[in-house]
């Protein structure tokens, strides 16, 4: 196809894509210092036809996944090559290009190493605007994939953080965002890519969304909240002076803080008894106040 804007490295998208593929000394030799310098780190390799499948998994040091593009989505003969070649290792699959019947297609192809899969969500659109991410796509993938062992991801084509950030939200256990020196650079989609800074900021809000959507469901009082309750919640207290032998009606109550005292919810300890000792007002009710 004919390839000529102005991030473009040659005339057709093949003179493109030749211009920035790396060969394979290139693919060793970063994977090697990988492997030395961030050994935390796993390297993995996007192969886009089957006779790269063993090549890549001989030639890239410890290598970690192999990915499948979404292009590649109807590309059976890769497929079929991973499926019976790459057995143990973890295989990603975009989906920007899928339909139903693909992804019922690529779980009959790897239905002896479900477990090794991931499907992303994705929309194959450079830079994605947030009208397309159709996010909500991950809640269907979730409820099909999870009692068959198969991860779910989200692969990101957006400017900025947010659509990464509201799919862990939603339950992407892998995300995926291209990286760029500089979003201004010539090529294919640095400008929905992360930069350096980007990328710090990005897996700060992963992490926070990660830990902050974890935990129970049901409405609870956290322990860590637990003295804002009792500095800023409310109490029982009187609210004017009552002697000994007054009966206690609501209208002799009111609610202050400190939240440590009794609670409203216990109003009736007191309502219809008698004062055992002189209250006076903002004093806190107590069970010991009335008889």
């Amino acid at each position: 196809m004919p390839y000529t804007g102005p991030h473009s490295y040659g005339q057709t998208y093949a003179e493109h894509r030749r211009a920035l593929e790396l060969t394979w000394p290139q693919l060793e030799e970063l994977s090697e210092y990988q492997a030395v310098t961030q050994p935390q780190l796993g390297f993995g390799v996007t192969v886009c036809h089957q006779s790269l499948v063993k090549p890549a998994m001989e030639r890239v040091h410890e290598l970690a996944f192999l990915k499948v593009a979404s292009r590649d989505i109807e590309n059976e003969p890769l497929l079929q090559e991973l499926a019976m070649v790459a057995t143990g290792v973890p295989k990603i699959v975009s989906l920007g290009m899928a339909t139903a019947m693909d992804v019922e297609r690529i779980l009959r192809t790897f239905h002896d190493q479900l477990d090794e899969l991931v499907l992303m969500h994705c929309r194959s659109i450079y830079p994605a605007p947030p009208e397309s991410w159709d996010l909500q796509v991950l809640f269907g993938l979730q409820e099909r994939m999870e009692p068959l062992g198969v991860t779910v991801g989200y692969s990101d084509h957006a400017i900025g953080n947010a659509a990464c950030v509201a799919a862990v939200a939603m339950g992407a256990l892998v995300i995926e965002k291209h990286v760029t020196l500089d979003r201004r650079m010539k090529g294919s989609d640095h400008l929905g890519s992360a930069d350096r800074g980007g990328l710090y900021r990005l897996l700060r809000d992963l992490k926070a969304v990660h830990l902050g959507t974890a935990g129970d469901t049901l409405v609870h009082l956290a322990p860590e909240a637990a003295s804002s309750h009792a500095k800023l919640g409310r109490s029982l207290a009187w609210n004017q002076t009552l002697l000994p032998g007054t009966e206690v009606s609501e209208r002799h109550l009111a609610l202050v803080s400190p939240g440590s005292g009794m609670p409203w919810s216990a109003r009736g300890e007191l309502v219809g008894q008698l004062v055992a000792r002189q209250v006076e007002p903002l004093a806190l009710c107590a069970p010991a106040d009335v008889a």
